[in-house]
């Protein structure tokens, strides 16, 4: 009888015959052959019709003829682990794919212009200096912003209510050109 088994081993027959099975395909084989007449009877075949072809080729070589036919001089990979390693190449170039494409729209999101007019302010203060009941209230908005600097507060840039950090804090011009209206120019870092 046929069994699922057997369609799976059958395929290695003709190799175990010709002695070019892995070690492990070949004790799978074995064992199944012990236990199924079916592939015994078909290996006893395929044996028979290898023994007949060396005998042909034998004689045919004895008379002189060129014979087409050569035995292999490799052994073939299994199949299923060039199955496997196919499978692998596929899903490492698939994710690096991915990554390139991931990494690409973060880098276009992460660095863009920006072209905007506002304020150099403070990290406290945000623009809005003086807020009513407090002791803001009665200092400029410049030395509220100084104030707040010597307190630890970073330089920011606020336009249209949209607060930027800005990196390079040991820039001069920051503070001269705090509180006034300015048109700034530059590359917005996430």
């Amino acid at each position: 009888m046929l069994t699922s088994r057997c369609r799976q081993l059958r395929p290695l027959l003709t190799s175990y015959v010709d002695n070019e099975l892995s070690d492990a395909d070949r004790l799978l084989v074995e064992d199944h052959l012990k236990r199924c007449g079916s592939c015994r009877r078909r290996l006893a075949r395929q044996n028979e019709v290898h023994q007949l072809l060396r005998r042909r080729t034998v004689e045919a070589r004895i008379r002189g003829a060129a014979v087409p036919w050569s035995p292999r001089t490799f052994r073939p990979t299994d199949y299923r682990a060039g199955r496997a390693l196919l499978s692998l190449s596929v899903l490492a170039v698939a994710a690096v794919v991915l990554g390139v494409v991931v990494w690409s729209r973060l880098a276009v999101e992460a660095e863009r212009p920006l072209s905007a007019r506002g304020q150099i302010s403070d990290s406290a203060c945000r623009g809005n200096h003086g807020r009513p009941g407090s002791e803001r209230m009665t200092m400029s908005s410049r030395e509220c912003l100084e104030r707040c600097i010597e307190k630890g507060a970073q330089y920011v840039f606020v336009s249209e209510g949209v607060v930027y950090p800005i990196r390079n804090q040991q820039f001069a011009d920051l503070a001269r050109f705090a509180e006034q209206d300015i048109e700034l120019e530059g590359r917005v870092q996430h």
